[in-house]
C-alpha cells in the first residue's frame, strides 16, 4: 500500500491501513506500506508491519529525493 503519511493527524487513511492490515494478514496476504514520512519518526517505529518510509517529504506535493 502506498500512502502519503502514517501520521494519524493528517487524515483517516493511516487508521484504515492500521485496521485493514491485521485482517489481510489473517487471509494470508503479506503487507508492506510505503509512505513519505521520515524513517526515524516514532509513528513509523511502533507499527507491527513493514514500513518503507521514504521521506521526509517537502511541500504541497510531498517531494522527496529518496
Amino acid at each position: 500500500m502506498i500512502i502519503p503519511s502514517l501520521d494519524q493527524s493528517s487524515d483517516g487513511t493511516s487508521q484504515v491501513i492500521r485496521n485493514i492490515i491485521p485482517e489481510l494478514d489473517k487471509l494470508g496476504f503479506q503487507n508492506e506500506v510505503v509512505c513519505l514520512d521520515d524513517p526515524t519518526a516514532s509513528l513509523i517505529i511502533k507499527d507491527p508491519f513493514i514500513v518503507n518510509a521514504l521521506g521526509p517529504a517537502k511541500g504541497q506535493w510531498g517531494y522527496s529525493e529518496n
